[in-house]
C-alpha cells in the first residue's frame, strides 16, 4: 500500500559545505560538518581515502626530525627527483632510500622553505641561512652565488627567466633581481624597495605579484631594457604568508589573511573567498599562526588544499580545508583519525601529481593515495568521517510534519556499514546502522578514480525517521578500519499535518 507522504531530496550537495550558517538554513544541495569528507565534481559525499607514507615505506632517518621542506623537481622530461630537507639534513629519494644530499651545507633545523625551480636548478632558502642550490638527481647541495648582495633571502621566485628574492637580512622590504638568464649574477642596483615587509613571490599572467604587509604589487615588463619593469601597487590587501599563495587558471591568486581566504583576479579586486567558513570554523583557528599557514594546488581535482591551525592556541598546521576552484566550494576539515584528533604538517608541496606533506616525524606523507588505506601515516586507527544535510523545512517554518523513513543513495562499493542519525531541535533523534550491500570493486585491490568506477551502480537503502518537527537533518557517520562510503543523496519522507503550536516546553 502506497504511503501517504511527500520528500525533500539532500543531495547532491553541489553548493559544498557551508559552516557559517546553521542546517535549518541551509538548502538541499548545502551540507556541514564535512569531517573527513571530500565533496566530489558531481556533489557526491565520500569519505578521503587516508594517507601514506611516501613509497609506502618508513622514513631510515634518526631523531624524528621536522621536515620543513618538500617537493618533486622537474630535473628533466624523464626525471623529476623528489626530495625533502628533515632537521639539518637535505635529502632525495633515490633507489627506493632517502640519499643525504647535503654536502656540509648548513641548514638551520626548523625554520620553514621556500624553493623553485630555476631554469635547470633547484634554488631554496628559508630567510635564516645562505640561499641554496640543487641541480638534481645524485648531485649534493651547494651554495648560490648572490654576489654578495645580501647574506639571507626569505622569499624566492623564478620569472621572466630571472631569480628573485625577497625579504632579505639587511632589507626586509627590498626584493633583487639577477641578471637575466643567469641565476648567479646580480648587479649591485637590480633591486626595488617596497616600502613594507615583502611576505610573498608568485608570478601571475605575465607579473609577477609581491605580497607585502601593506597589499600586493605588480612588476610587469616594459620592454625598455634601461628601465625593464614597471612596479605597481594593485591592492591593500596581501597574503599574511607566501607560502599560502597558490594561482590557479583564470589568473587568480588566492591566499590566506588574518580572516579568511581571499581571492585577488591578477589586477585589483580582492575578494573574500571563504564566507562559508566564517561563524562556524574560522574563528576556531589560532590567528597568531595563521602567518604560517601553507597551500597548494590539486590541479587534477580542480582543488586547493590549505593547511590551517585548528584549535585557539594550536602552533602547527593541523586541519586542511579544501576550496574546489571550478565549482567554487569548500570541504572539508581532513584531519586525524576521530574529529577531535589531528595531524600536524609543516610543509606540502605536489608530488606526482598529489598533495603530500612533511610532518614533524621526519615523514613525507601522501595525503590522497590511489589505494584507499582509511590509516593516517603508520597508524592502522580507523577515520572517522561525518557530514550532516540540511535541515531545511520543505513545507515551510510553520508547518508540523510527521518525519516517516528516509531513502539512502550510495555508490555499490562493498556490504560495509554507515551510521545514520536524525538530527533536529525538536526531536530525539535515533541512530541507525545500513548497509551498503552490493557488488563493485574491491577496496585496497582496485585503484580509486580509475575505469573501473564506471561500472559501480548507485544503490538504496531505507532507515527509520521519526518524531513531529518542521525540521529534519541527517548526519552520515562511518569510524571502521578498511570502510568507505560515498552518498549520492538522501531522501527524506514525511506527512504534512498542517500548522500548528509547538508545544511549550519538551521534544516531540
Amino acid at each position: 500500500m502506497a504511503i501517504d507522504g511527500d520528500a525533500i531530496v539532500h543531495g547532491p550537495w553541489t553548493a559544498g559545505a557551508v559552516y557559517n550558517l546553521p542546517p535549518e538554513n541551509l538548502e538541499e544541495d548545502q551540507c556541514t560538518d564535512t569531517i573527513n569528507v571530500r565533496i566530489g565534481q558531481a556533489g557526491e559525499c565520500e569519505k578521503r581515502t587516508g594517507s601514506a607514507n611516501y613509497a609506502g615505506s618508513q622514513h631510515a632517518i634518526s631523531g624524528d626530525p621536522n621536515v620543513m621542506l618538500a617537493g618533486e623537481y622537474r630535473e628533466s622530461s624523464t626525471s623529476q627527483p623528489v626530495f625533502k630537507a628533515a632537521g639539518a639534513v637535505f635529502w632525495e629519494y633515490s633507489g627506493s632510500a632517502w640519499n643525504d644530499r647535503t654536502n656540509s651545507q648548513t641548514i638551520t633545523a626548523d625554520k620553514p622553505f621556500t624553493w623553485v625551480g630555476a631554469n635547470g636548478t633547484l634554488v631554496i632558502t628559508n630567510g635564516t641561512n645562505a640561499p641554496l642550490k640543487w641541480t638534481g638527481t645524485g648531485a649534493g647541495l651547494a651554495l648560490l652565488d648572490v654576489d654578495s648582495r645580501f647574506t639571507t633571502a626569505q622569499h624566492v621566485a623564478f620569472w621572466d627567466n630571472r631569480l628573485w628574492m625577497g625579504n632579505t637580512n639587511a632589507n626586509t622590504d627590498r626584493l633583487w633581481r639577477s641578471d637575466l638568464g643567469d641565476i648567479e649574477t646580480w648587479g649591485a642596483t637590480s633591486f626595488y624597495n617596497l616600502g613594507s615587509d615583502i611576505t610573498g613571490l608568485v608570478p601571475v599572467a605575465d607579473s609577477l605579484a609581491i605580497h607585502t604587509a601593506d597589499g600586493i604589487h605588480t612588476l610587469t615588463p616594459t620592454g625598455n631594457a634601461t628601465i625593464p619593469y614597471q612596479l605597481q601597487q594593485q591592492t591593500q590587501q596581501a597574503a599574511l604568508s607566501g607560502r599560502s599563495v597558490v594561482t590557479v587558471p583564470g589568473n587568480r591568486q588566492f591566499f590566506v589573511m588574518l580572516e579568511g581566504v581571499y581571492e585577488w583576479d591578477g589586477v585589483e579586486n580582492v575578494t573574500k573567498a571563504s564566507i562559508d567558513l566564517d561563524e562556524g570554523y574560522w574563528g576556531q583557528l589560532n590567528p597568531a599562526a595563521l602567518k604560517n599557514s601553507f597551500a597548494i594546488y590539486y590541479r587534477l581535482k580542480n582543488e586547493i588544499w590549505i593547511w590551517l591551525p585548528f584549535g585557539s592556541s594550536q602552533t602547527n598546521m593541523n586541519d586542511i580545508m579544501v576550496y574546489n576552484v571550478e565549482k567554487e566550494r569548500w570541504h572539508g576539515p581532513f584531519r586525524g583519525q576521530a574529529n577531535t584528533t589531528y595531524y600536524e604538517r609543516a610543509c606540502a608541496a605536489m608530488i606526482s601529481n598529489k598533495p603530500h606533506a612533511g610532518d614533524f616525524i621526519g615523514e613525507l606523507v601522501d595525503h590522497d593515495p590511489e589505494v584507499y588505506t582509511d590509516v593516517n601515516d603508520s597508524s592502522t586507527a580507523a577515520i572517522h568521517a561525518s557530514f550532516t544535510t540540511s535541515a531545511k523545512a520543505p513545507e515551510g517554518e510553520e508547518s508540523r510534519l510527521r518525519w516517516l523513513f528516509a531513502r539512502n543513495y550510495f555508490d555499490s562499493i562493498g556490504a560495509f556499514d554507515i551510521k545514520l542519525q536524525q538530527v533536529s531541535s525538536g526531536i530525539v533523534g535515533q541512530t541507525q546502522t545500513v548497509t551498503q550491500q552490493g557488488a563493485g570493486f574491491n577496496l585496497n585491490t582496485d585503484e580509486l578514480d580509475t575505469g573501473k568506477l564506471g561500472s559501480v551502480r548507485v544503490l538504496s537503502r531505507d532507515s527509520e525517521l521519526s518524531g513531529y518537527d518542521p525540521h529534519s537533518s541527517i548526519t552520515v557517520s562511518q569510524n571502521v578500519s578498511a570502510e568507505w562510503f560515498r552518498i549520492r543523496r538522501i531522501v527524506q519522507v514525511y506527512k504534512d499535518l498542517g500548522i500548528k503550536r509547538k508545544r511549550k516546553a519538551g521534544v516531540e
